[in-house]
């Protein structure tokens, strides 16, 4: 149960429904005659399970830089709540791979790392981790944001399947889905903060949200 409310489980189920969506997407795309379905069931297997560690990584790294932010922000958060350490507890892993194993946040964030390491991950630890840190900079944790949810995952998925398929890898019809996403990333990258306001004023983390106020920015949003 910690280990799910540590992957912030909304995350993990929007990247699932994401790449299940953009894999039937390449399916149907014109061009696709004969379909080897043994094949688009690897590949998609592979995809999600790639794309859950990545998304594992990056909200767990997230998690262990905020976690005094969090303290104010999302007390029931596993770490801040005390359900989850982190130390990593190597000796106790050593003598009992069964006990502990899983009540550290940075064991499961490296674990997570290893094996489904993609280029969001370079994005993903340049957002959270000092000294870069880009979540401080509210256009530059946009950018973040957009090029992940925009560009990587829906060409990089769809070109992915594309190449299973046999079929033109980025055709117009993945680079409109981009566009589209780019733009609903753009409300991600706004709306993340609103609720954030009280720990990211308190340990100067200046987002728009801060700057503006939620109310402004949350209007804007809107429009």
């Amino acid at each position: 149960r910690v280990l799910w409310d540590f992957t912030r489980p909304h995350t993990i189920i929007g990247s699932i429904l994401s790449v299940v969506s953009l894999h039937l997407f390449a399916l149907t795309a014109p061009g696709v005659s004969i379909i080897n379905l043994s094949a688009f069931m690897v590949a998609l297997t592979w995809s999600l399970v790639c794309a859950s560690l990545v998304n594992l990584f990056v909200t767990g790294l997230n998690q262990i830089y905020d976690v005094d932010i969090d303290k104010i922000n999302k007390p029931y958060l596993p770490i801040p709540a005390g359900e989850l350490s982190l130390q990593k507890y190597m000796q106790v892993i050593m003598k009992n791979l069964r006990s502990e194993i899983f009540h550290s946040a940075k064991v499961i964030v490296l674990v997570s790392l290893i094996l489904g390491i993609v280029r969001s991950c370079v994005l993903g630890t340049l957002y959270s981790m000092p000294p870069f840190r880009l979540k401080r900079f509210p256009l530059l944790a946009a950018i973040c944001i957009i090029v992940v949810r925009g560009t990587l995952v829906n060409l990089s998925f769809y070109a992915h399947t594309a190449a299973i398929l046999g079929t033109e890898m980025l055709p117009a019809r993945s680079w409109i889905a981009s566009s589209f996403f780019a733009l609903f990333g753009c409300v991600i990258a706004l709306m993340k903060d609103v609720p954030d306001v009280s720990g990211d004023r308190e340990f100067q983390v200046k987002t728009l949200s801060v700057r503006f106020g939620s109310r402004t920015v949350l209007v804007f949003d809107c429009i």
